[in-house]
């Protein structure tokens, strides 16, 4: 008993201590894993996706004025499966993470600075299938929106 009790602490320690972006455990509902409820309401960001090529999307997430944000995870999804396919190119204030064994497939903050703005560039996965792009932004600890779809310019 005493083992599972000090195995539970320290998984609970663990969860609350990623400050370093999203944990692959978010990968399939796009929900942090540190508490709270996701907000229903809109969100104070513009989030959008602009084509660079026929292959490469330039997704942005920018804070309405006087608002800001500690933290994001990005995914695009395959409209079949409902999974993470193609690929984030590494970014300053970004990086890329591993869902569901495809690689590099969502893209997430390296800290819980506050931020006004982020972008990162997402490859289309070369089968051409169609892929919705999904956004989750934090607010703050327990103030964050859910799989927000980001419309594609």
């Amino acid at each position: 008993m005493m083992k599972f009790v000090a195995l539970c602490s320290l998984l609970v320690l663990g969860v609350r201590a990623l400050p370093g972006g999203a944990p692959i455990t978010a990968c399939n509902s796009m929900a942090p894993v540190h508490g709270g409820s996701a907000q229903t309401g809109p969100a104070p960001y513009n989030v959008s996706a602009t084509a660079i090529d026929a292959q490469t999307v330039q997704v942005s997430i920018v804070a309405d004025a006087g608002v800001t944000f500690r933290g994001f995870f990005i995914q695009g999804r395959s409209v079949d499966t409902d999974t993470a396919v193609g690929s984030f190119a590494a970014a300053a204030d970004a990086k890329s993470i591993d869902c569901f064994s495809n690689l590099e497939s969502a893209s997430t903050h390296i800290d819980r600075t506050d931020k006004t703005s982020v972008s990162v560039i997402w490859t289309a996965p070369a089968s051409g299938e169609a892929v919705n792009i999904f956004a989750s932004i934090v607010q703050t600890v327990d103030t964050y929106w859910v799989k927000i779809p980001v419309p594609v310019v």
